[in-house]
C-alpha cells in the first residue's frame, strides 16, 4: 500500500496493488516486478524477482511534487544474508534520488538510513524492535521545504534538513535490495 500526498494543494496518489497490475509504474534497472498475493493483511503486493542490486519502481502518474507525505508498507524478504527495503523519492535516475530504508544485517547492527545521491545524510543504529525478515513495517517520509522527517511504524527515527534539496522530481517509487 503506497500513498503520496501533496501537503499544500494538488493531488493525492495511492496504489494498493489490489488490481494486480503495475501499469502506472516503470522499472529502472534489470529487475522484474510482480504483484503476488502475500495473504492477509497486505494481500496483493509488489515485489522484485531479482536477487541482488538496487531496484526502483517509479510511478508514472504521481507527478513532481514539492512538500509531501509519502507512506508505504515494506518488508525485507528472507534471503539468508543482509536485506534492504524502503522508499525512494525525488527520483530522477539511479544516481539522483533520496532513499529512506531499513537495513537488516546478518550478525551486525540493523539501522535506518536516509541517503541522497548515494551518500548518507542521516542514519540511526538504534532500531526498536530489531528489524526482522518477512515482517511488515510502515515507512513514512514527510518533506517540507528543506526539512525531511523519516518514520518507522509512526516512530520518528530521522529528523534532518538538506540545505540543497533535490529538484521537483518523482516521489513515488519503491526501493528493494536483497
Amino acid at each position: 500500500d503506497i500513498q503520496a500526498i501533496k501537503q499544500t494543494t494538488g493531488t493525492t496518489f495511492s496504489d494498493d496493488f489490489e488490481d494486480q497490475n503495475i501499469t502506472d509504474w516503470t522499472s529502472s534497472g534489470a529487475a522484474t516486478w510482480s504483484t503476488p498475493n502475500d495473504g492477509a493483511p497486505q494481500n496483493y503486493v509488489v515485489q522484485s524477482t531479482a536477487s541482488a542490486g538496487d531496484f526502483f519502481l517509479v510511478s508514472t502518474t504521481a507527478g513532481n511534487q514539492t512538500d509531501f507525505t509519502y507512506t508505504a508498507k515494506v518488508k525485507i524478504p528472507t534471503t539468508g544474508g543482509s536485506g534492504f527495503a524502503g522508499l525512494t523519492f525525488r527520483y530522477a535516475s539511479t544516481g539522483v534520488r533520496y532513499e529512506f530504508y531499513l537495513r537488516q544485517f546478518s550478525g551486525a547492527t540493523d539501522n535506518v538510513r536516509l541517503r541522497k545521491n548515494g551518500a548518507t545524510l542521516a542514519e540511526t543504529s538504534t532500531v526498536t524492535p530489531v528489524i526482522a525478515y518477512d515482517t511488515w513495517y510502515t515507512l513514512k517520509v514527510v518533506m517540507v521545504g528543506t526539512s525531511i522527517k523519516c518514520y518507522v511504524d509512526n516512530v520518528l527515527y530521522i529528523d534532518t534538513t538538506d540545505s540543497t534539496p533535490l529538484s521537483l522530481l518523482k516521489i513515488a517509487s519503491v526501493h528493494q535490495k536483497h
